[in-house]
């Protein structure tokens, strides 16, 4: 996975949310916000993206229901990894991301988001 990539999926947390969630399974709604502007969104690279995280086995998106299925091994990914990966801060996120992808950890100031899929709170304030 690149760094776009990531930076795609960490952008997206504050459009997604968890709709049911079980160890081992988890169903992410998305939000209108990021249905409107589907178009800048690449559903493969998504797909991709996910399913590159080692204990990620099955990734099914639903555009018509807007919502994400993810199946996973809890043994490799802790069902509590999820709230820090959509709801951490932006650095946390990243951290946990990227060790699960088995990447060196970058600076926290080598980040950047892309700004269509920022959430409030990451926005800048002038």
């Amino acid at each position: 996975m690149s760094a776009p990539d990531l930076d795609t999926l960490l952008a997206m947390r504050g459009h997604v949310h968890v709709a049911h969630h079980v160890p081992g399974r988890i169903r992410l709604r998305i939000a209108p916000t990021l249905v409107k502007n589907a178009w800048r969104v690449d559903r493969n690279r998504i797909e991709q993206a996910l399913r590159s995280i080692r204990g990620i086995g099955g990734v099914r998106v639903n555009p018509a229901a807007g919502s994400v299925v993810v199946e996973y091994l809890p043994s490799r990914v802790a069902p509590e990894t999820w709230d820090v990966l959509l709801n951490g801060d932006t650095d946390a996120a990243r951290a946990s991301l990227e060790a699960l992808l088995g990447l060196p950890q970058a600076p926290a100031s080598d980040h950047s988001i892309h700004a269509d899929f920022r959430r409030p709170s990451d926005k800048e304030t002038t």
